[in-house]
């Protein structure tokens, strides 16, 4: 994903995206944290946050990742 976004930065965050890396119980933290930092404007929707509590693999460090302040690229 990292090499994908660092070399084509037009590829569209979808939240079809965002809500697989919500899921994803083993890199799920490390994914949101990219894609969050490539464009911190992601709205985070109702089913992402639904994806991310039932991530039993690492849904809470995911869920931390939406509280927290995020930059606004001004």
């Amino acid at each position: 994903m990292e090499v994908l976004l660092s070399t084509r930065p037009d590829t569209p965050i979808t939240q079809r995206i965002v809500s697989a890396a919500a899921r994803n119980r083993s890199s799920g933290k490390e994914v949101m944290e990219l894609l969050l930092s490539t464009n911190p404007e992601i709205p985070i929707t109702e089913c992402i946050v639904t994806a991310a509590g039932k991530n039993e693999g690492c849904g809470k460090e995911v869920m931390a990742l939406f509280i927290r302040p995020r930059a606004c690229g001004n």
